[in-house]
Formats: C-alpha cells, sequence, structure tokens
C-alpha cells in the first residue's frame, strides 16, 4: 500500500511543514537502516525531487537555514550508477567528506 505524499512548491515549504517538527535523527524516527519510503517531494529548479525518510534532520535544516540567508544550498549531482540526479550540499554548506545523510532525488 502506498503512502499519499504532499508535493509542496519549494524546499522551505517542505521543510516547514514535513520536518520543523521533529525532534530526532531522522525524519523517520530511526537511528539505523534504509527507509526509501518518500516523505514529501518539493520544486526546485524547475523540477521535482522526492525525500527519502531516512534523511537526517540536521542537512535539511541547514538547507533550509541557507535559503532563509537568501543562499541556494544545493548541488545537482548523478546518483551512483549514473542512472538519475540528487541534490546534495554545496561546499558553503557543508564541509566537504562530510556524510551527508540526505537522500534527495529527482523525480521522473
Amino acid at each position: 500500500m502506498k503512502n499519499n505524499v504532499n508535493t509542496y512548491n519549494s524546499f522551505v515549504d517542505f521543510f516547514n511543514i514535513e520536518v520543523n517538527s521533529i525532534n530526532s535523527l531522522r525524519i523517520d524516527g530511526r537511528t539505523k537502516g534504509g527507509n526509501r519510503e518518500v516523505a514529501g517531494k518539493f520544486c526546485y529548479m524547475g523540477n521535482l525531487w522526492k525525500v527519502h525518510k531516512d534523511s537526517h534532520i540536521e542537512p535539511l535544516r541547514k538547507a533550509f537555514d541557507a535559503f532563509n540567508n537568501n543562499q541556494d544550498p544545493f548541488i545537482e549531482i548523478p546518483t551512483n550508477g549514473h542512472k538519475g540526479a540528487c541534490l546534495d550540499l554545496n561546499s558553503a554548506v557543508i564541509a566537504k567528506g562530510k556524510f551527508k545523510h540526505l537522500y534527495i532525488y529527482k523525480t521522473k
């Protein structure tokens, strides 16, 4: 059974409604293991992006804070295997090499 997933006009809207009040390490409340369930979708740079529930709150909050400071926190990179695209935080938002725990993928 598929869950209904909300789609937002922006990352900031997604964060405010789906993430801002979460007081755990990850969106799904777990501490380990994968979870490809989609927490929500948002529009960014003319594309629709989905956020997996195993994304950590900290990098999402860093992206939110950057947007609130009129900075674009994201860079689009190819996924492993180059079968799609995902968003990562740019080096102005997070130090290079830091494990990202951010799972945002372009939808088809």
